[in-house]
């Protein structure tokens, strides 16, 4: 039950940022895209925050061992990309 109500609520974020983007710039693949990466995010710290079972904490692992942290920089990176394409038009 959690599992779903996270994912309706990521999925909500995702079409609210998309839609968002659609309507404000008129660029349909970039607010597509956009509200993805939010979605995905949004659905990774929630799942985090609230899900049930927790990874244990490594001290020496890289960075992008860790799942948060390489969601995190890939979602940033996205969104950045994003942000380029937009202003490039």
């Amino acid at each position: 039950m959690r599992d779903t109500i996270i994912l309706a609520v990521a999925l909500a974020a995702g079409a609210a940022v998309a839609f968002g983007l659609r309507e404000a710039f008129d660029t349909t693949g970039v607010a597509l895209a956009a509200g993805i990466v939010v979605a995905w995010i949004a659905w990774g710290e929630l799942s985090e925050r609230l899900g049930g079972e927790r990874e244990e904490e490594a001290g020496d692992r890289p960075i992008l061992f860790d799942p948060a942290r390489r969601r995190r920089i890939i979602g940033a990176a996205a969104l950045v990309l994003a942000v380029v394409f937009i202003i490039g038009d």
